[in-house]
């Protein structure tokens, strides 16, 4: 409850510390990098360049069929003689020639190479389907990540800004005391100090708010200099009461790992395939003559057809196809450690996002009486101060712990906001939870 109420109480001013021009929430930077960013883009063509292979890979167990036909010249050196009855004439040779053929090849056996080749190119499109979601995920937490640091860095700002205009009302009681003689000139020395530190400060804190754009920027897939303003939240965030304690099997990364496993598998029995014969048909129906009616005309008459089997079987390759096998065997045995270690990572992942939620949760109950607390520090201060009963350096401690109570405040805020993002992507539901179905592209 306490750190509900400290975020209610912090979230009045947001809306002033991004830039003037249209500003866009949580959902809609998702949808931007999801729309724009590179490695979506190359994760939907890597995905449809899988799915043109798979329809390739037909062609390896359909027939294939041809038609080819020719036309020719043919002069010889020397003539030749025709019979004309009682004579013999001669005539130069000379005479064109025309050809056409159908052919149809069919692959009867290959040692189920031509079937695994298929069955790999659909485990490969489910591979780089999966691999495309676990993308978008990533891609959804950077931007989460970017984005609420930029809240952070951009709140931040108000704080010491804040600060500031209360350095500068002390410069200003300080001067007027001395003026009076009720003052010393050591505390305007003093608060000059303090004005400059806090401008200092401030300075310091909007060149890591406009870091923080530039990296959101690149999160979602625009140019660096880029402008741009965002929206606050304005709910708190839901810490599960229950969370998950292991990663489920659907998490898009473990699929993805599973998928390429299931592939590995698939090239053992392909290169195994290398160690049965083939076998192939071959029917063929052509015509050939001097005279273009001889050829295309009456094709039932005057043509020649045939059909063959033939048969190919490897007696020696240099064990191409047993290393083939061999390194086929080792990419299986990788890919189960790869799988394995993802699933560790991600149950890691999951530890940690689940206590820092934890740990954030508390850590907001307690800084939410610390700021109440420096808050009246600071109050007390300044009437001693203007009583002449207190310090220059009193003072500016009560300020000084007042601005830090502030900004560790505003820290655990938004990183409660990281680390619950840290932990719906360790369980796989990060674009459930902050994008709607609706809203996602397929």
């Amino acid at each position: 409850m306490g750190f509900l109420v400290l975020w209610l109480v912090m979230t009045g001013a947001d809306s002033g510390a991004t830039d003037a021009s249209v500003a866009v929430d949580l959902r809609q930077c998702i949808e931007m990098a999801l729309n724009r960013h590179t490695d979506a883009s190359l994760a939907a063509a890597d995905l449809a360049s899988a799915r043109a292979e798979k329809t390739g890979t037909r062609a390896a167990y359909l027939p294939r069929v041809t038609i080819d036909a020719g036309l020719g010249y043919t002069r010889l050196s020397s003539p030749i003689a025709i019979d004309e009855g009682d004579s013999t004439a001669a005539q130069a040779a000379g005479f064109p020639s025309h050809y056409f053929g159908l052919s149809v090849y069919q692959t009867l056996f290959d040692g189920g190479r031509s079937w695994n080749g298929a069955t790999r190119a659909t485990r490969e499109v489910e591979r780089k389907r999966v691999q495309r979601t676990a993308i978008r995920e990533a891609i959804a937490l950077r931007v989460i990540g970017a984005y609420f640091n930029v809240l952070t860095e951009a709140k931040k700002v108000e704080v010491l800004e804040k600060a500031l205009t209360l350095s500068r009302d002390q410069l200003r009681l300080a001067e007027a005391r001395f003026g009076i003689g009720t003052g010393t000139q050591v505390d305007v020395a003093l608060a000059k100090v303090s004005e400059g530190q806090d401008r200092v400060a401030l300075e310091r804190q909007q060149q890591r708010l406009r870091a923080t754009k530039v990296r959101l920027n690149l999160a979602l897939g625009r140019s660096p200099e880029a402008t741009i303003a965002i929206r606050p939240p304005r709910v708190a965030p839901i810490v599960p009461e229950k969370p998950h304690t292991e990663v489920p099997s659907h998490h898009a990364e473990l699929q993805a790992a599973s998928a390429a496993q299931a592939v590995a598998e698939v090239e053992v029995r392909l290169a195994r395939g290398g160690h049965w014969p083939t076998l192939r048909g071959v029917a063929y129906y052509q015509r050939q003559g001097t005279e273009v009616g001889q050829v295309y005309a009456r094709l039932d008459e005057h043509h020649d057809f045939g059909a063959s089997l033939q048969l190919s079987l490897p007696i020696f390759e240099g064990w191409a196809t047993s290393a083939k096998v061999q390194a086929a065997q080792t990419e299986v045995q990788r890919q189960k450690l790869r799988r394995r270690e993802v699933e560790q990572e991600l149950n890691a992942q999951l530890v940690r996002a689940t206590d820092t939620l934890k740990t954030l949760a508390a850590i907001g109950a307690i800084e939410t009486a610390s700021i109440t607390a420096a808050e009246e520090s600071l109050v007390l201060a300044q009437e001693r101060y203007a009583l002449g009963m207190g310090t220059a350096l009193e003072l500016r401690d009560a300020q000084l712990s007042a601005t830090r109570a502030r900004l560790a405040a505003v820290e655990t805020r938004f990183n409660l906001h990281i680390a619950l993002a840290a932990y719906h992507y360790a369980v796989g539901n990060l674009l459930a939870t902050y994008l709607p179905v609706t809203k996602r592209s397929r």
